[in-house]
């Protein structure tokens, strides 16, 4: 059984390591407990109550705070009591642990956060510190009145991204992650565990109705009355050896059933906590689902009401007659459509042809259910003086262009946005994109591709992004801009993966490239290529001196001859050299970053 459906790939997690100083080797770590505390017997106390829970270090364009954009610290208190702040210390200096002083009254609400500003200006309130982190590495020291402290060591991060704890307030090693833009002030909540829960499993029993007519309205309901159909174990069909359940198509082979519609019913319990609901559709040739009588999946059949008499538009041959395919109802519409009980499918399959000779269906429903993992609660633990070294991120994006997984881009367009791309496809418009599951608002959407590769918004277009277009200094996990490139002239989707690879491989300047399946507005666009696009941070990946000249290829805007017209006219012996615009021109490398 095959399915095309590709979970999202959430970003790899750090590698964070913790090491516990013994109490005694003191002589490495006195610096860090030199503030007047009231107990500096630290061994006989619980584990710190509170915890740096979330950092930015470079606030380049996601959280303004009085016109500016401060880097920020979150602190987070996971026990049933609120933290009381003065007294406290924070640093960015092991050596230094008395820094800045929290007083003013600031309070760590029980199981919740509060943020403090790292700008260098406490005149500007009590949550600004007297410091500022420095996006290629240094720590946080956190040190609470009677001695007690946590220090966070961190590598080098990137604008606009967050090295973040999940849950919140945990120390395993690997509960560090990195996030864009992150969840200033909010709960990190826990590590989501994804359980799969069957819902409805292949080869089901189902009810059939194949007549050669559309059965009474309404046959998708829950309410409608499918007793008189017949009833038979998927895939239902006829005409190939998967097929356990023949269905009729009528007497005349050359003129068969157009459509044929199937009816079952599954139950269900505590739907409140589905997560998303995967489908896999097996369909010869085309077919729509419904579930409690809307409409959830749609493959291989045209946009708008559809009848009995509506042909697929694709002819399902070969892998596709028993692939199944996947689809995703998400969290939002589960809650909606899903009932506690008793819930109902229906499908119609729709052949290409009246003379087509085979046809099939089945599906299947999986449940996910995220299971969170609870805050730490560090009442019971004992204190140590824990250092945590986040590793940072020497290579920000590279998670985008890893070559083991089929990535996940899903693209928003607005409808303002859509009707100005149909008017004028190389003009960026607003939208919006999750890349791997990370959100980016406020980003330019533009068409790419001319002859050959260009095809309308609704097909399957090239896509520029632009990170900054819209939101200054805006990026990516450093990323100003991202390709998306279709492969409509190449089927099998491998020559730009393979050649690039083989450079990249060769050790010469290329872009980076990986597979990533792509959605628009919830549409399934399919596979893509994602490539770095090559601006002014593509070209300090790869030369310390971003200036110089970029060679750019172009296309032909005019040619003035005819492959047979110039053959002939050569021929004659009155053969010139043809002026048309160059395919190549010489850009400064300033020029080409400034489109």
């Amino acid at each position: 059984m095959k399915y095309l459906w590709t979970p999202l790939i959430a970003v790899a997690l750090a590698c964070s390591s913790v090491i516990d100083i013994d109490s005694d080797k003191k002589e490495n770590t006195n610096t860090t407990n030199t503030t007047n505390t009231t107990n500096t017997n630290t061994t006989s106390l619980n584990a710190l109550p509170i915890c740096i829970n979330e950092f930015m270090a470079d606030n380049d364009s996601t959280l303004p705070v009085d016109g500016a954009y401060p880097d920020w610290i979150e602190l987070y208190n996971p026990t049933g009591e609120d933290v009381p702040l003065d007294g406290w210390w924070i640093s960015d200096d092991r050596q230094d642990p008395t820094k800045h002083e929290l007083t003013g009254g600031l309070v760590v609400p029980a199981s919740d956060g509060m943020l403090l500003f790292a700008d260098g200006s406490p005149a500007q309130g009590v949550d600004h510190l007297a410091f500022s982190l420095n996006v290629d590495g240094e720590e946080i020291v956190l040190t609470a009145p009677d001695g007690r402290t946590s220090i966070v060591s961190f590598g080098p991060l990137t604008g606009d991204v967050t090295a973040t704890r999940k849950p919140d307030c945990c120390t395993d090693p690997e509960c560090w992650t990195y996030q864009f833009a992150g969840s200033p002030g909010e709960t990190n909540g826990g590590v989501a565990e994804v359980v799969d829960l069957p819902l409805f499993e292949a080869g089901s029993v189902w009810r059939v109705y194949d007549v050669g007519a559309e059965p009474p309205a309404p046959w998708k309901n829950p309410d409608f009355d499918d007793s008189g159909w017949w009833t038979g174990p998927a895939p239902l069909g006829y005409g190939d050896a998967h097929i356990e359940t023949e269905v009729s198509y009528g007497s005349d082979s050359n003129a068969k059933f157009i459509t044929t519609y199937f009816r079952t019913t599954f139950e269900a319990t505590d739907v409140e906590d589905l997560h998303e609901i995967l489908i896999g559709l097996l369909r010869d040739d085309g077919a729509a689902l419904y579930l409690n009588g809307v409409e959830v999946a749609r493959s291989s059949l045209p946009e708008g009401d559809i009848t009995y008499n509506t042909l697929a538009n694709v002819t399902a041959g070969d892998s596709a007659e028993t692939t199944y395919q996947g689809f995703t109802i998400p969290s939002e519409d589960v809650a909606k459509l899903m009932v506690n009980g008793t819930n109902t499918l229906a499908v119609e399959v729709h052949q290409a042809s009246q003379s087509s000779s085979d046809q099939g269906m089945d599906l299947t429903l999986m449940g996910q259910v995220l299971v969170l993992s609870e805050p730490v609660d560090p009442d019971d633990s004992p204190y140590e003086l824990l250092i945590e070294e986040v590793p940072g991120l020497e290579d920000p994006s590279a998670f985008l262009f890893t070559r083991d997984i089929i990535h996940q881009i899903d693209i928003t367009i607005p409808s303002e946005s859509w009707t100005a791309l149909d008017d004028y496809p190389y003009d960026y418009q607003p939208g919006s994109v999750t890349l791997d599951g990370q959100e980016v608002e406020s980003i330019g959407i533009r068409l790419r591709g001319k002859y050959g590769s260009y095809t309308e918004l609704s097909d399957k277009p090239k896509f520029k992004i632009d990170f900054n277009r819209f939101v200054d200094n805006q990026r990516f996990f450093g990323l100003e801009s991202l390709s998306l490139n279709n492969s409509i002239v190449d089927c099998s989707y491998l020559r730009e993966i393979v050649s690039y690879r083989v450079f990249t491989d060769a050790g010469l300047p290329t872009p980076r490239i990986a597979f990533t399946n792509v959605t628009v507005n919830g549409s399934d666009y399919g596979l893509y290529q994602i490539l770095d696009s090559q601006d002014d941070v593509w070209l300090k990946r790869h030369w310390a001196d971003g200036s110089g000249n970029l060679y750019d290829g172009k296309y032909v805007v005019e040619w003035p001859w005819t492959w047979v017209g110039f053959a002939d006219f050569w021929d004659s012996g009155q053969a010139q050299i043809p002026t048309f615009p160059p395919s190549w021109r010489l850009k400064r490398s300033e020029e080409m970053v400034s489109r």
